[in-house]
């Protein structure tokens, strides 16, 4: 196995390989966001049955941030490769290497509960530790043994004991009384979930928020024309929608806080084969959608940036739309997602088919190119609210 991050420019970066027998392993990682924009000091160190092997260093990766952990085989599987993974014991904080203890359990320090702070003094750069350990480095095998004796012979003597007290029979007309009190809870309770229910699938990220697609892409919904894959990506994974003559919408389900952004914006890249410019547009809350942007056509990969200054300190939604036209062989490749604060961006890069004459995308103003048929993009089919997340 080995492992691997990427950095600011969505660049992969890998260790070298380490064998591994076909038994249970302890394996733990490190990753460390570098400490400022070029400072270039990140790195990712793996260890494998408590044995640290050769860093990743020197890494620029201050933009990245772990937002999420999955374990097992979610991607890149060729058809030759088959097999079960086991897991188990798995843990993750932010500082300090956590390590198992005798007997497969972690030290007491090794703990962590939801909303764990930094402690004072610590070094606050992002960073993450993860510890997976396998289930079958057994506790000693006198503590069972012990346990089975001890907890049979009460059972016994306990079901002697309980049928003794019938004469408390007499309260069987009291229970009467409760089963009509829970009729009443459950005619009240499915008043109350519906409201709580969508809080958690609403919860806004802040910025900056970056969307790869190479977890692949849960927290998106798309229409039926498009296909994630490796072929349609600008690296690892990524969107392409086929024309098909049908509205093809692709939306973030998650809401967006854009309260701590003086100028936010929207950059992705793109490469559109096709005259028909697709839109970007925004909702303040996921169902009444408002076009601010057109995408212009490019043969190669383009950077598109989406001014959202005029949103600032709200929550919104965005939605990616093209009505695709009939003719064949036209496509739209859409991935590198990310929604920021102008100042934070990374620095854009030419391309070679950006030109002084493409249009520039300003929120409610689309450019002077035509759609390839003369017509105007249709509305999208009436979109349902965002999907809950998992």
């Amino acid at each position: 196995m080995r492992v691997g991050t990427l950095d600011d420019n969505s660049n992969w970066v890998y260790s070298a390989y380490v064998n591994m027998a076909d038994a249970a392993h302890i394996l733990e990682f490190d990753w460390q966001a570098a400490t400022a924009d070029g400072a270039n000091d990140g790195s990712l160190t793996l260890w494998v049955d408590q044995v640290q092997q050769t860093p990743i260093t020197g890494l620029n990766n201050d933009m990245r941030r772990i937002d999420m952990a999955r374990l097992g085989a979610v991607a890149g599987l060729d058809a030759g490769t088959s097999g079960t993974l086991f897991f188990d014991a798995f843990v993750s904080r932010r500082i300090s290497y956590i390590g198992p203890e005798t007997g497969g359990l972690l030290s007491p320090d090794a703990e962590v509960l939801p909303g764990e702070g930094i402690p004072d003094g610590a070094d606050e750069t992002p960073s993450a530790r993860v510890t997976v350990m396998p289930n079958d480095i057994a506790a000693p095998t006198s503590e069972p043994t012990d346990e089975p004796a001890a907890t049979v012979t009460p059972e016994p003597t306990l079901p002697a004991e309980t049928p003794t007290p019938e004469p408390t029979v007499e309260i069987t007309p009291e229970p009467t009384l409760p089963p009509e009190t829970p009729t009443a809870e459950p005619a009240e309770a499915p008043t109350v979930d519906p409201t709580p229910t969508p809080s958690p699938t609403l919860l806004p990220f802040t910025l900056p928020v970056f969307q790869t697609m190479d977890d692949g892409a849960p927290l998106w919904s798309a229409s039926s024309g498009w296909q994630l894959s490796a072929e349609a990506a600008y690296a690892g994974l990524g969107w392409q929608a086929t024309a098909s003559g049908q509205v093809e919408t692709l939306t973030l389900n998650v809401p967006l806080n854009l309260s701590g952004a003086s100028n936010p914006t929207l950059t992705f890249q793109s490469r559109l084969a096709s005259a028909m410019l697709p839109e970007v547009r925004i909702s303040l809350d996921g169902v009444n959608w408002q076009m601010v942007a057109t995408v212009a056509p490019s043969l190669n990969w383009s950077l598109t940036t989406v001014d959202f200054s005029a949103y600032a300190r709200q929550t919104v939604f965005i939605q990616l739309v093209w009505a695709s036209p009939t003719s064949a062989g036209d496509t739209w490749q859409v991935d590198e997602v990310i929604i920021a604060n102008a100042a934070s961006l990374p620095p854009t890069e030419p391309t070679a088919t950006e030109t002084p004459d493409a249009p520039s995308i300003v929120p409610g103003e689309a450019p002077t190119i035509a759609p390839r048929d003369g017509g105007a993009i249709p509305d999208a089919p009436a979109d349902v609210p965002p999907a809950p997340i998992g």
